[in-house]
């Protein structure tokens, strides 16, 4: 599928729900914050219960870790919308997005190399 421009927000993980699932909270601009689940566009992860499942969750936890860089929005979240619509990508209530870390690296591409 192809998806328009994304909207990038500057972001703080605050819980790994598994390996492709994070909620982060969301910095909007003039002391406005939220928190929102955010599904891992295009990442596969296992679920909790299934083989590797558990694995992968510790993975993300260890990678958002190791690529904080001790700031306030260490990663930055780009949020995808439906070609045809306004609305954002939803999948199960969550929002579809990608995580990267200051430096570019991005946790999408880690977790489908970790699976």
């Amino acid at each position: 599928m192809r998806y328009p421009t994304p909207a990038r927000w500057r972001a703080r993980v605050v819980e790994v729900h598994d390996g492709d699932t994070v909620t982060v909270l969301l910095d909007r601009g003039m002391d406005d914050q939220s928190a929102r689940a955010i599904r891992l566009r295009d990442v596969f992860a296992p679920e909790l219960a299934q083989p590797g499942g558990p694995e992968t969750r510790r993975f993300v936890i260890d990678w958002v870790g190791s690529h904080g860089d001790g700031t306030d929005w260490p990663f930055l979240l780009e949020t995808f919308r439906t070609p045809r619509s306004d609305v954002d990508v939803r999948t199960l209530s969550r929002y579809v997005g990608v995580l990267s870390s200051a430096s570019g690296e991005s946790l999408n591409v880690a977790v489908q190399a970790f699976v």
